[in-house]
């Protein structure tokens, strides 16, 4: 009896000592990529992000949601955040010195920024609810985010640094305001609106007030100015009813899809010099494995970017 209780504790030393010596290995690997990822962007610190900026995205190749950057040829992939927690929704700063994204750190999703290469991560928001899909003013001075309260989505914003928090757009029960984007020049704001007619994107001059439909048909979200600021690229479900690519005036007029996959296409950014558009793509919406793709906007056909068996989606260039 006594030999028989011997050998399970034995196993079970052994089983124990071969978890810890897994967990120390997998430790290792992910401390030496972030090592190895901090000393080659060292040499990269000096490079003009402004011009020549990388595509930002997120993908959970590591077993979470994680920020990553690569460029339009598919080189230079680097991986930017490193947990065990789900960071999302990366955005550039006009200036291309911060990086806006979401996280679930402290149990909400908070809104925080870090520099280009990952570091000088700072919370800007209080945990309080959720807080998401942030974007910034197009001189970079404010940031505009979404939070959800109550069941209620409302559009907020707050200095660079987090402070003079205030609402920008207060959604209620039969109307919900979400996902912005700033004109280049600063004068308009374009944002989604849930109502009883359906998801449809408004603009709103910033000078008078004034606020317009652009969108009739469909499901319409996730404006994305061009870098020109004379075309809005977004989602809509006009014509298939999952979402497609399509680019319009910034009065609404000139409609035109993009991509014509019968599957889901989503979060539309733009080439610097407004040419091409990276996408989000998969076959299902909430279950797919989402992936990125490169498109012209004069026609052709998706050429796909950073491929890999995991999720890669909510990508954001210029």
């Amino acid at each position: 009896m006594v030999t028989r209780n011997l050998k399970s504790l034995f196993f079970l030393l052994c089983l124990v000592l071969l978890v810890v010596l897994i967990w120390s290995m997998i430790s290792m690997n992910r401390w030496n990529a972030r090592n190895d990822y901090h000393q080659r962007s060292a040499g990269e610190k000096h490079c003009d992000l402004t011009s020549n900026r990388p595509i930002l995205f997120q993908s959970d190749r590591d077993g979470d949601f994680e920020i990553f950057a690569v460029y339009a040829d598919g080189s230079g992939l680097r991986q930017l955040t490193f947990n065990q927690v789900e960071d999302e929704y990366p955005v550039w700063s006009p200036d291309a010195r911060e990086i806006l994204f979401q996280s679930n750190r402290e149990g909400h999703f908070d809104i925080y920024v870090m520099d280009p290469y990952g570091h000088n991560q700072v919370r800007l928001t209080d945990s309080r609810r959720d807080y998401f899909s942030a974007s910034w003013s197009a001189d970079g001075s404010r940031i505009y985010f979404d939070s959800l309260e109550n069941g209620i989505y409302s559009i907020n914003s707050m200095r660079r640094d987090g402070s003079d928090k205030r609402v920008f757009k207060k959604g209620g029960p039969q109307h919900s305001y979400v996902l912005t984007s700033c004109s280049p020049d600063g004068k308009h704001i374009a944002f989604t609106v849930s109502t009883a007619r359906g998801w449809h994107i408004h603009i709103l001059d910033v000078e008078t007030g004034m606020e317009k439909v652009l969108t009739d048909r469909g499901g319409n979200c996730r404006p994305a100015w061009s870098p020109d600021g004379r075309y809005i690229a977004y989602v809509s479900t006009v014509t298939d009813g999952k979402g497609d690519i399509w680019t319009m005036r910034a009065d609404g007029t000139d409609k035109r899809q993009i991509t014509t996959s019968p599957d889901y296409d989503y979060c539309p950014t733009w080439s610097a010099d407004g040419s091409k558009i990276v996408y989000a793509h998969a076959r299902e919406k909430n279950q797919g494995n989402w992936m990125l793709y490169l498109i012209s906007i004069a026609g052709g056909e998706s050429v796909p970017l950073a491929h890999h068996p995991a999720c890669s989606k909510s990508p954001h260039w210029y």
